[in-house]
């Protein structure tokens, strides 16, 4: 017989189930909604400042310079909504809010915040420097000031007019090096083979593999473009400080005698050099900034724009004034190293960065292009699927003009040869000096553990690359004149 409370009881469940259901699709919606807020603000939302007369801008560069935003959306979601500081600045950005700033009434006083840069190429560095160069020709005072130097940070806080230093901080000058570490006898011990294949004397990416130290031509090689950027720092800093070049050197290469003599102050070591005009803790150079530009009551600081805000409030006040040109110049970015497929920021796709060349030459709005280069290389197949693009578009009537950055080398090189011009940065690192591959063999390393690759194959070609397997000399044959085909 069934229980006369069953329907009631029915009836209930319906609804709370029901009532859950309209839960689940409300939060759903709302989820939805959020997500479309987050990708507009992300791609759309610029953030604004008001800008005050007869204020200091604060120019910050943070993390690594970098050519190009080149984030995962996370990340971008992160700087655009939550307010989070990126790890990188773009050149670009940097350079034109110089630029701007040395125009503007506005700006009284730059003042280099130099603390969180944590790297940029030399090739950066100097054009960085020739801007800072180029902005106190405006007349307008350049201070600097860090609770401690790093060498890339000194270079560009040479440039100022007045340089200070905390009084427990230091300036760390160590000159360029290359110390790579090398393999050969811990895979020997390991009892893995490496078969190389390499075309180009002075191609020494594979050494660390082949050898236990850097052979002669390496060694040469590296010396010669290192003393090219050594010499192209201590000009710089030099010029900037009003020393002599063998004065800065001699910072570099006495400094721990220095140290032992100012009994391990390294702020006076600084300061006696010549390096540092004054040491300040942070409190004295704020007070000093105050007396220039006015006590910031909000903050208790100086009167202020931070550099990041001022860029897009200055680029935002430039799109309200101007029409967009009918001819434009496009300008693409190879930044990272040469990629087959598409490996994601921070590398260059081949297929993906040649569409983008045929976008730009297929653009009637496009009357030419420019291709800024920082990249070691990579990719042979990747590398010549873009200069095809190149050539492509030169044909098709369009100029097309290469800027190099700290590094185009390889395979940067070869992208960069379809030009009608290239630039470069005195200590810019180019050129494609070799080609090379490497297998390694695991076969005898998998034999001391009592593991054994066997079977059959309609040819002896099936898997022979995989490493699991003794080389056979005939397909290493194949590989090697594969590599010299490439290189020819």
């Amino acid at each position: 017989m069934a229980n006369r409370n069953d329907k009631p009881r029915r009836g209930l469940f319906s609804r709370l189930w029901g009532f859950i259901v309209l839960i689940q699709r409300v939060m759903i919606s709302a989820f939805v909604l959020l997500s479309l807020v987050m990708i507009v603000a992300v791609f759309f939302y610029k953030p604004s400042a008001h800008i005050d007369d007869h204020i200091a801008l604060v120019w910050a560069p943070y993390g690594v310079v970098v050519e190009q935003r080149d984030m995962e959306f996370k990340d971008a979601l992160g700087e655009q909504v939550f307010g989070e500081q990126s790890r990188y600045s773009v050149l670009s950005e940097l350079l034109k809010t110089l630029e701007d700033a040395a125009t503007d009434d506005r700006v009284d006083v730059l003042f280099l915040k130099l603390d969180e840069m944590d790297y940029a190429g030399m090739a950066q560095l100097q054009e960085l420097g020739q801007a800072l160069q180029a902005f106190k020709t405006s007349g307008k005072r350049v201070i600097t000031h860090a609770q401690g130097y790093t060498q890339q940070q000194y270079y560009l806080a040479s440039f100022a007019d007045e340089v200070y230093l905390d009084p427990l901080g230091a300036v760390f000058i160590e000159g360029f090096g290359v110390y790579p570490q090398y393999f050969r006898e811990a895979l020997e011990k390991l009892d893995i083979d490496i078969h190389v294949f390499r075309v180009g004397q002075y191609k020494s990416a594979i050494e660390p593999f082949t050898r236990n130290d850097m052979s002669p031509e390496a060694r040469a090689a590296n010396r010669a473009w290192l003393e090219d950027l050594w010499s192209v720092y201590l000009d710089g800093v030099a010029a900037g400080r009003g020393m002599e070049v063998a004065d800065v050197a001699a910072y570099a290469n006495e400094f721990p005698e220095r140290m032992v003599k100012f009994s391990g102050n390294a702020a006076d070591v600084a300061l006696t050099a010549g390096l540092v005009d004054e040491l300040l803790t942070r409190e004295q150079m704020r007070e000093k900034l105050r007396k220039l530009v006015g006590r910031d009551d909000a903050h208790g600081s100086f009167r202020q724009v931070d550099s990041g805000q001022y860029y897009w409030a200055m680029r935002q006040a430039e799109q309200r004034r101007q029409e967009p040109p009918k001819n434009k110049i496009g300008v693409l970015v190879a930044q990272g190293a040469l990629v087959d497929g598409d490996m994601g920021a921070g590398t260059i796709s081949g297929e993906r960065f040649a569409w983008l060349v045929d976008e730009a030459k297929r653009n009637k709005e496009v009357a030419a292009l420019v291709l800024r280069i920082d990249s070691p290389g990579g990719s042979v197949t990747a590398s010549e699927t873009i200069r095809r693009e190149l050539a492509l578009t030169r044909a098709a009537g369009k100029p097309v003009v290469v800027s190099m950055s700290s590094v185009a080398a390889s395979g940067g090189y070869w992208i960069a040869m379809e030009s009608d011009k290239i630039l470069a940065q005195a200590s810019t690192v180019t050129g494609s000096i070799g080609v090379f591959g490497i297998l390694p063999g695991y076969y005898k390393l998998l034999n001391r553990f009592g593991v054994y690759t066997d079977g059959v194959a309609t040819t002896d070609s099936v898997g022979v690359y995989n490493g699991d397997r003794p080389l056979a000399p005939r397909h290493a044959k194949a590989m090697q004149v594969s590599v010299e085909n490439y290189y020819k």
